[in-house]
């Protein structure tokens, strides 16, 4: 309610009992509240009880979960229309964010009444083929292959087929793109890191001749070796 609203209100009930009653009401503090949506331990409403920064408001939220992207989104109405922030918190982890100037003042604005502070959920890339741990691994922020791939334990160095990597992209219902990728061009300097996306399937696939090597041929010259563990239909 409004001060006027409640004043209006408790005179008529003060009518019930009193001649035309005089009430005054005197807001001696403001209820200010921000809003923190999204991967955070504790989403919704936040007081704003002083001064707060980004930083600050997420920690009253609990802090991120484990599935939270380092990517923070803020939102604010302003008489010029709805202004949106992003502040990507990986740079205040290192060295306290002096890399980037930009992102450390963002974190450090003011957070105002009625700003939505809304954390993503982290994206998703699957690693598949010869790497150490293929799976599902959390895409907190933007990877380049080689970095997407120390997700999965790295390559398979003793399987993998380098020039063969291919990252497989959804673009639509139906609609996948193939993008070859030759690790060892990129390895060597010679081609562009590309980056990953989330959602992204990277399949390093299996060297049949490396596979060969090591199944058949690297047994033969084990130590356990037996020349019937070939024998069978």
């Amino acid at each position: 309610m409004s001060v006027a609203a409640l004043e209006k209100t408790l005179r008529e009930r003060y009518e019930k009992y009193l001649v035309n009653p005089q009430v005054g009401v005197l807001v001696t503090e403001f209820r200010q509240r921000a809003s923190v949506i999204g991967a955070v331990q504790k989403p919704g409403m936040v007081e704003l009880t002083g001064p707060k920064t980004l930083v600050d408001v997420l920690a009253l939220a609990g802090g991120l979960t484990d599935k939270a992207s380092n990517q923070v989104h803020v939102y604010r109405n302003t008489p010029e229309g709805r202004q949106s922030y992003v502040i990507d918190l990986s740079f205040l982890s290192n060295t306290g964010g002096s890399s980037n100037s930009e992102t450390v003042e963002l974190a450090s604005m003011p957070i105002l009444v009625g700003d939505v502070v809304n954390v993503p959920l982290a994206g998703t890339v699957f690693i598949d083929g010869a790497v150490k741990t293929p799976g599902a691994f959390p895409l907190p922020r933007r990877y380049s292959l080689t970095q997407a791939l120390t997700l999965a334990g790295g390559v398979d160095y003793e399987l993998a087929n380098y020039s063969g990597a291919t990252i497989f992209r959804r673009r639509g219902p139906g609609e996948v793109d193939a993008i070859p990728a030759n690790l060892n061009e990129i390895l060597a300097g010679n081609a562009a890191d590309p980056q990953i996306e989330p959602d992204d399937t990277i399949v390093i696939p299996v060297s049949s001749t490396k596979f060969f090597i090591k199944r058949f041929v690297g047994q033969i010259f084990s130590p356990n070796f037996s020349p019937f563990m070939f024998t069978g239909s």
